[in-house]
């Protein structure tokens, strides 16, 4: 998918309503200009296609949402709020990329994430750093 495809793709993507926003939660919207360019980074070395990504505090999915389109084998949306959770839901069914993502509410902190029966985790997305993790970090 080229950018200009990916970040189209973004733009649909529904942001938080500032007035639900939790900044105590450090619920910062990241934008599709700026996703669509995080995600094709992380793509262009090898980090997303065919890969298992965490996409922790996931908020409305948009990070996640990308890894998906660009062809990640399975995503994971963790966040402690269900407020966007339930946003997250929603956007990743309009995106029709649900067989891929997965939405797990939780606080990241203090989440096993090796016993909680999730698969090994390729690569992980914080807030809105790409970071690239061996599988058996976790």
């Amino acid at each position: 998918m080229r950018l200009r495809d990916l970040e189209q793709a973004l733009q649909r993507v529904r942001p938080f309503d500032t007035k639900l926003q939790k900044i105590d939660l450090e619920q910062f919207p990241t934008g599709f200009h700026i996703a669509s360019r995080l995600v094709l980074s992380a793509a262009e070395n090898d980090d997303v296609e065919g890969c298992v990504v965490a996409d922790l505090g996931t908020g409305t999915g948009m990070l996640g949402i990308g890894c998906a389109l660009m062809g990640a084998s399975a995503v994971i949306g963790l966040d402690a709020d269900l407020d966007a959770l339930v946003i997250a839901a929603e956007n990743i069914e309009a995106a029709d990329v649900e067989e891929v993502m997965d939405l797990v509410q939780c606080d990241v902190s203090s989440m096993p994430l090796r016993t909680a029966g999730l698969p090994a985790i390729d690569t992980v997305f914080d807030s809105c750093i790409p970071l690239k993790t061996p599988c058996n970090c976790f």
